[in-house]
């Protein structure tokens, strides 16, 4: 599984799929490695935080728009 990931090299198409469908999957836990599962879960915190704050920043951009 770690050699389909790939080296981390930006966002690359094949890499980026590939490790939003292990964070988004049950594939972390099924290793049976706990370091692995406790970067998994942090890196799964850090996508929703990140989604969230985007999600505010086009909201803020949109509502500003609109505003003027």
């Amino acid at each position: 599984m770690y050699e389909r990931i790939g080296s981390p090299r930006g966002f690359e198409s094949r890499a980026t799929s590939a490790l939003f469908s292990f964070l988004l999957t049950r594939k972390p836990e099924s290793l049976g490695d706990k370091a692995m599962l406790v970067r998994a879960n942090i890196m799964r915190a850090l996508l929703a935080v990140y989604l969230a704050g985007f999600s505010l920043l086009l909201y803020s951009i949109v509502s500003a728009h609109n505003a003027a």
